[in-house]
C-alpha cells in the first residue's frame, strides 16, 4: 500500500460482498489495508493479467482480466506526491 495516501478511498462491489461496507467504499490507508487482507485471503490464487491502460493527466484506468477470467477496470486518481488517493474497480456484470 505504499503507494496509496493515508487519506485514500476506494470504492468497489467486492467491498459490499466482504461486509467491509454496505456502500461499497471505504476511506483511509487503515481500511484499505483490512480489506486488501480480507481479499487475499479469501482469494488466495488471486491475479490479474492486464489487458490496457488508459491515461489522464492524473488518473489511469487500468483493464484488466482478474483469476476468473472476469473484465475489471479500475480507475486510480493520484495527488501531487503520486500517491493514490481515489481507487474505484468496476466488475464486468455477469448476465
Amino acid at each position: 500500500l505504499a503507494l496509496f495516501a493515508d487519506a485514500c478511498t476506494m470504492t468497489s462491489p467486492k467491498i459490499v460482498q466482504y461486509g467491509h461496507g454496505a456502500t461499497g467504499a471505504i476511506s483511509g490507508k487503515k481500511a484499505l489495508r483490512a480489506y486488501w487482507t480480507d481479499a487475499l485471503a479469501r482469494a488466495p490464487a488471486l491475479h490479474f493479467t492486464w489487458v490496457e491502460t488508459h491515461a489522464g493527466p492524473d488518473c489511469a484506468m487500468v483493464l484488466y482480466d482478474d483469476q476468473t477470467g472476469r473484465r475489471v477496470s479500475e480507475f486510480l486518481r493520484w495527488n501531487a506526491d503520486g500517491l493514490v488517493v481515489q481507487a474505484v474497480a468496476l466488475h464486468r456484470c455477469m448476465a
